[in-house]
This record gives structure tokens, C-alpha cells and sequence, in this order.
């Protein structure tokens, strides 16, 4: 909802309740910016590489000191 045009989130404010509507706005507002699903996609492409490395790393290892 957070990219969504202002005609479109009111219109879906309008068919919830009063309190389910105040609730949702406060934690859109509390959220902060949008961020686009490429962007996110993005980030957690990033976070994978960095948490498969040490894996590879350590299997990378555990070959070498078998070898000797």
C-alpha cells in the first residue's frame, strides 16, 4: 500500500472499519519509505551470497586438509 496512489488507499480505507483504517495508517506512517520489490530482491540476493560464503569457505578448507 505503501507505492499505491492516494485515491486507491482511500478507497480501501474507506470499505474497513473506522479503528482497522487509523491502524493501518499508523503503521504505514511508521514504516517509513517505499522500497520497490527489485530493491528488496535485490537485498536479499546480497545478504545470500554473504551467508553462502563462509560455508564455502569452510568446505573449501576442510578439502585442502584432507588432501594433506
Amino acid at each position: 500500500m505503501k507505492g499505491a496512489s492516494e485515491p486507491l488507499r482511500e478507497k480501501i480505507f474507506k470499505n474497513m472499519s473506522q479503528r482497522a483504517a487509523e491502524m493501518l495508517r499508523e503503521d504505514l506512517e511508521s514504516r517509513g519509505p517505499y522500497a520497490s520489490r527489485k530493491s528488496k530482491v535485490n537485498k536479499r540476493k546480497s545478504s545470500r551470497s554473504s551467508a553462502v560464503w563462509p560455508t564455502k569457505a569452510r568446505s573449501c578448507l576442510a578439502a585442502r586438509l584432507a588432501r594433506k
